[in-house]
């Protein structure tokens, strides 16, 4: 189980993973911008920080079982933000790069 806590009315959230079974707080995460963050699995998790004004603009990828936390892509234009989900089939992870007048739309598997 996961949620987040914006402690400070500042779309900026802690991210608590829980085990259920155990009730045991499993991993913390700090500073996710509006809380965006998307499982693949049981045990990996990508997640958006943003910069010093919550543009969404780093992409990690987070390991539930090493805690091993990796910085996958930084957008680096500022007038972009980025976006992540996952395709309906569970099969892809879309990153989304968009700003106000272009995007461009990237998947993995």
């Amino acid at each position: 189980m996961s949620y987040g806590i914006d402690y400070e009315s500042n779309e900026i959230y802690e991210l608590r993973i829980i085990n259920i079974e155990t009730n045991e707080l499993v991993h913390v995460i700090k500073d996710l911008a509006y809380c965006s963050y998307e499982w693949v699995n049981s045990n990996t998790l990508y997640y958006l920080k943003g910069n010093e004004t919550n543009r969404l603009d780093k992409l990690y990828k987070c390991n539930l079982d090493t805690k091993e936390e990796i910085l996958i892509y930084e957008e680096t234009n500022k007038e972009f933000d980025l976006s992540v989900d996952i395709t309906f089939d569970e099969k892809f992870l879309v990153v989304k790069s968009v700003s106000v007048e272009d995007h461009h739309i990237t998947g993995s598997d």
